[in-house]
């Protein structure tokens, strides 16, 4: 939205501000967004969610990460989604859950960490950059399509699950210990790099 056609407004639920007094992370069309999440759920079909800032994502966001829940095309356009703080329910930065489909593209980056370490009993787990998840009751598998200039990282830089599927056409999944940690997914590389300090996928 624009006030005199000049002024870019950040859009804070009902509430308006100029970016010059809040800063926002995400704009969807003309409008900005100071939560990278609303910025997802507001998204009209096939209009593409660009980053305008890093993204810092922690306790506060919706599971402890980023949900998609419907298609969503992601600009990262130059800049990062960082895990802050992970958590064992939810140690990835972006979950594709069943019925979501992300389209990743644009230079940038996507980090899970490489691990962290349970606040329980001390036990390290892997983080994950994203995770691609199984069908539920009403919804299918998620689906994720990585484009060209975009890097992924994590512990497993992506973790899919049965029935998803996971598309590479450019870009680099980076993994500590997988690029892809695929459990009866569907994998298909077309492009890009996809590797680990282990191994590049481990299905």
């Amino acid at each position: 939205t624009f006030v005199g056609g000049t002024t870019p407004q950040v859009v804070y639920g009902n509430e308006k501000a100029n970016v010059t007094e809040k800063i926002a992370v995400a704009k969807v069309g003309e409008n900005y967004y100071n939560s990278l999440q609303e910025a997802i759920d507001v998204d009209p079909y096939g209009v593409p969610v660009v980053l305008v800032a890093d993204v810092s994502v922690d306790e506060t966001d919706r599971g402890n990460c980023i949900s998609v829940r419907k298609r969503v095309v992601l600009d990262l356009n130059g800049h990062a989604i960082v895990k802050s703080a992970n958590k064992r329910n939810a140690p990835m930065a972006i979950e594709v859950s069943a019925g979501g489909e992300l389209v990743v593209k644009g230079e940038g980056t996507i980090d899970g960490k490489a691990s962290y370490v349970s606040n329980n009993d001390g036990t390290v787990y892997s983080g994950e950059g994203i995770r691609v998840s199984a069908a539920n009751e009403s919804a299918p598998a998620g689906k994720l399509v990585v484009g060209d200039g975009a890097t992924i990282k994590g512990g497993f830089a992506v973790r899919q699950f049965a029935g998803s599927s996971v598309t590479v056409d450019g870009g680099t999944l980076q993994g500590n210990k997988y690029g892809i940690y695929d459990s009866n997914g569907t994998v298909v590389v077309n492009g890009g790099e996809v590797f680990g300090l282990v191994k590049g996928i481990m299905a």
